[in-house]
């Protein structure tokens, strides 16, 4: 009776760990699958307005109404995979992540919106498509470079708080200032990209980094209103 009673619990002990073990591989599953489609939204956002520029014709099919909508799903789908990753039990951080990327997201479709507007902002890019499409390609397909760059933060952040500022003061400072005045100058020179209204490569650099600032200012925001650590901690927010 006590064998059969020990056995039964054995049974019981091993049947949950299997359940617990299945259900992990079925999130793992999950999250590979919600990541690709985030990752194929960034990429198609990315080589579509990587097209408009390279390919005279490509811009006669951003003019269709048809791919205006076709561009809202791609913006929809990849925000959707995203949040569905971020919104799972005992992953607190990456709703931090997640939310933080598409706050910065949308201040640069913003901006794609505000400054060709008043004048700021102009070349020959911006009059090959409609402006809101182009804006919220934009916005899709910067959500790639700044979920690389938040994920490079956190995972400094989670071993050395003070490295993960250290190093984005270096990518501030040293990495963003070449690289803009490099990319504006090319654009410029090829008449892709024109500035108006007093509006300066030395604003173009600012507002770059201003996009980079409101990325780690929101995550780290985010984290404190969640109630996550400041100390180095794991994903779903416990101290290791």
């Amino acid at each position: 009776m006590l064998y059969w009673s020990h056995q039964q619990k054995k049974d019981l002990s091993e049947a949950a760990w299997t359940r617990k073990k299945g259900g992990r591989a079925m999130t793992s599953k999950k999250d590979r699958i919600l990541v690709a489609v985030a990752a194929l939204g960034f990429l198609a956002a990315f080589l579509a307005g990587t097209m408009t520029t390279l390919i005279p014709s490509f811009h006669r099919l951003l003019q269709n109404p048809l791919a205006f909508v076709l561009v809202v799903l791609v913006a929809l789908a990849t925000s959707a995979a995203l949040l569905l990753w971020a919104w799972q039990a005992g992953h607190r951080d990456r709703v931090a992540y997640v939310l933080a990327i598409m706050g910065a997201a949308l201040l640069v479709v913003s901006a794609n919106v505000v400054a060709p507007t008043i004048g700021w902002w102009g070349g020959t890019y911006l009059q090959k498509a409609p402006l809101l499409v182009l804006a919220v390609l934009t916005g899709v397909g910067v959500m790639g470079g700044f979920a690389l760059l938040l994920a490079g933060y956190r995972w400094l952040a989670n071993r050395s708080p003070k490295l993960a500022l250290l190093v984005s003061g270096l990518i501030l400072l040293v990495l963003f200032p070449p690289a803009v005045f490099l990319a504006d100058q090319f654009a410029l020179r090829s008449g892709t990209l024109a500035f108006g209204g007093g509006y300066t490569i030395w604003h173009d650099l600012l507002v770059g980094e201003g996009f980079f600032l409101a990325l780690i200012l929101l995550y780290e925001i985010l984290r404190r209103r969640l109630g996550l650590p400041q100390a180095p901690h794991s994903e779903d927010g416990t101290r290791r």
